[in-house]
């Protein structure tokens, strides 16, 4: 009776084995002291559908032979499933004492039931066990899969991945897999460190055994800063962790004959959020968005943020044109007066908060507005000592930053050396030259905007010295000037032709000719002036801010050009100037009015272009009586069509029906 009571027990224990595993087979795991491992474990649902599970992981202590003897009981009864009760005894007791001994004698390493968020792993585990399933880990694990890392000696041996359906009958499925891992390179560690979680302020420990007793062992931390020195067993201790310790942490083992073998963990201190750094005074741009930041130092993450202002709970969400950002600083659309105040913020994280911020008040700034300006023109002698004023209001909060004020030049070119200075915002230009002249800048800004005032300034020259050794050379067709320049290079001088007739009547066929002001530009120590320079290409067009003209000359002729603007046939022109650029803008024009322009170049290039310019006010005035007389006709159809509507309208006499007779 007893014999046949154990036979059924056996028979259905390795049936229960042989099914509650898919395959028994043992997969063999590598790793070395300090690694790590990941064990896969599919997970396989009735029909598919997802129900309630525990998923669990032993370690069993004589795994290798109980490995052996479930590998041979599950082919035992394979192979006589229909002979269970033939099976020798021994290997019936081998088999029930394997399936025992993973069950009574290993110890679970990780339970977790779904649908709960904390998974539950064994202390010597802790730190070390996590699971990878669920899209955590590389792809083509399954849900069940577990991560080992820090691996130590004392982790070899046989795993079994095993699922339950708590809410099923039966609780079992064709779920869970074995696997046993092989340690290696143990030779110098024989516990290495894990990754370890303390709060701030706790003993934090992170082991590090060596093998041999003699053995040396250091540690240091990533990133090149100082580890404390590690305590006689080789591990490393914090007697009070602080937040400046969450690292990285190497530990270093050198045997007598040198070998070294190293293994690191990471320390992670958690703390109460707190605030880290705090100004006592913003000030914000008007009219611009701005942002109130809260710096914080948070771990575990922040949780919530409150903002207080003049000491009352400050809630954007009932403020228009105030926002939250996602790292919980206050975002202004528009700053105005209203937003000015005392501000603290509080951090919150799952341990709690080390306390609010000290008070930062907030101040709106305007623009900056100058109290002197230079005035837009500035005409003075070579060698003379010019002063630009410019000058800015001072805020009205005595502790706002004044406005930063800085002179440069239009054309980025620098200030002149070891000749200007700068005092309360003014200018001073000393021993002026030619070079200085151009147009000046002067900025004043701050937070909320930049204000600017220009000013040209123009060197006056000495009256110059009138050409001298004039010498005339006629061809077939053009007559060649030269002459040696006066006092000032590169000036323009004007030349025209007189015709006496009394004196040419007098002299018979000879003929004088007088250099007066005219249209030649000298240039080097000789001038030439002549009808056989290169012609260029000139356009003047009508734009906005009035007529521009346009040159176009040799790629690599960078010379000075002289530009003439004449109106109609005038011989006097009505302006002129000189650029090393191939454009001109001519501010002023007329409606109506014709204009020449007319070019010279150093180079001996030369050219021109007329514009007329309409007349708009014409033009504006024949549109307008047109559209009078649009909406006089308009007007006319319209009372047309109201009189012949009325009198469609207008009622006639009914016709009467004289009676048959």
């Amino acid at each position: 009776m007893a014999l046949a009571w154990r036979t059924v027990t056996c028979a259905a224990l390795l049936v229960a084995a042989a099914a509650s595993l898919l395959p028994l087979e043992t997969e063999r795991l590598r790793a070395t002291v300090g690694g790590y491992a990941v064990m896969n474990c599919h997970l396989d649902f009735p029909f598919g559908n997802e129900i309630p599970y525990h998923l669990q992981w032993d370690k069993d202590i004589n795994s290798e032979e109980n490995a052996h003897c479930i590998r041979s009981s599950y082919y035992s009864v394979r192979a006589q499933r229909s002979k269970c009760a033939r099976v020798q005894c021994g290997a019936v007791q081998c088999s029930e004492d394997a399936v025992n001994s993973v069950t009574l004698q290993g110890e679970t390493i990780l339970s977790w039931l779904s649908g709960e968020g904390a998974v539950r792993v064994a202390d010597r585990w802790g730190g070390r066990v996590r699971r990878v399933g669920d899209g955590g880990g590389p792809a083509g694990l399954g849900r069940g899969s577990i991560n080992v890392s820090a691996v130590r000696e004392t982790d070899a041996g046989l795993y079994r991945c095993r699922v339950l359906f708590p809410n099923r009958s039966p609780p079992a499925r064709n779920n869970g897999t074995f696997y046993y891992l092989e340690v290696d390179g143990g030779n110098l560690i024989v516990t290495p460190p894990m990754n370890t979680t303390v709060v701030e302020g706790e003993r934090a420990e992170l082991e590090c055994v060596p093998r041999a007793a003699g053995a040396d062992v250091q540690w240091r931390r990533a990133g090149g800063g100082d580890a404390p020195t590690a305590a006689p067993n080789g591990s490393l201790v914090l007697l009070r962790a602080a937040a400046a310790d969450l690292g990285e942490y190497e530990c270093l083992v050198r045997a007598p004959d040198g070998q070294l073998q190293t293994a690191s963990a990471f320390l992670d201190v958690h703390y109460k959020a707190k605030v880290v750094y705090s100004p006592k005074e913003r000030y914000l741009a008007a009219g611009k968005a701005a942002s109130l930041d809260c710096h914080f130092s948070a771990n575990p993450p922040l949780t919530n943020l409150r903002w207080e202002k003049d000491g009352f709970l400050f809630d954007p969400y009932n403020v228009p044109g105030v926002f939250y950002s996602m790292n919980g600083s206050l975002l202004f659309n528009r700053v105005d007066e209203s937003h000015e105040g005392v501000y603290s913020c509080t951090p919150y994280n799952a341990l709690g908060t080390e306390g609010a911020s000290g008070g930062v008040r907030v101040r709106v700034l305007r623009a900056p507005r100058l109290s002197a300006r230079p005035q837009p023109l500035y005409v003075a002698r070579l060698g003379d000592t010019l002063t630009l004023p410019c000058a800015v209001v001072e805020p009205p909060h005595h502790a706002a930053p004044a406005p930063a004020l800085r002179w440069t030049r239009k054309d980025g070119s620098s200030l002149p050396e070891g000749r200007h200075s700068l005092r309360d915002g003014n200018l001073t230009i000393s021993e002026l030259a030619e070079e200085d002249r151009g147009v000046y800048v002067c900025t004043a800004s701050n937070e909320a905007a930049d204000v600017v005032a220009e000013t040209e300034l123009l060197i006056e020259n000495v009256p110059p010295r009138a050409p001298y050794n004039l010498t005339a050379r006629p061809t077939s067709r053009t007559i060649h000037l030269s002459w040696v320049p006066g006092e000032l290079d590169s000036r323009t001088i004007h030349l025209s032709w007189v015709s006496d007739s009394e004196i040419s009547e007098d002299l018979g066929t000879a003929s004088a000719a007088a250099i007066t002001e005219s249209d030649v530009t000298a240039s080097g120590e000789v001038g030439d002036v002549g009808d056989d320079g290169e012609e260029m290409e000139v356009t003047v067009r009508l734009i906005e801010e009035g007529a521009l003209v346009r040159w176009s000359r040799a790629p690599h002729d960078h010379t000075r050009c002289s530009v003439r603007w004449y109106r109609g046939e005038a011989r006097d022109p009505l302006a002129a100037a000189h650029t090393h650029h191939d454009y001109l803008l001519v501010s002023e024009v007329e409606e109506g009015a014709e204009y020449l322009a007319r070019v010279w170049c150093a180079s001996g290039a030369r050219g021109g272009a007329a514009l007329r310019v309409p007349q708009y006010a014409r033009m504006r005035g024949v549109a307008a009586g047109a559209a009078a007389a649009a909406l006089l006709l308009a007007a006319a159809a319209g009372a047309l069509w109201a009189a012949r509507h009325r009198l469609c309208r207008a009622p006639r006499t009914p016709r009467t029906h004289r009676d048959k007779r």
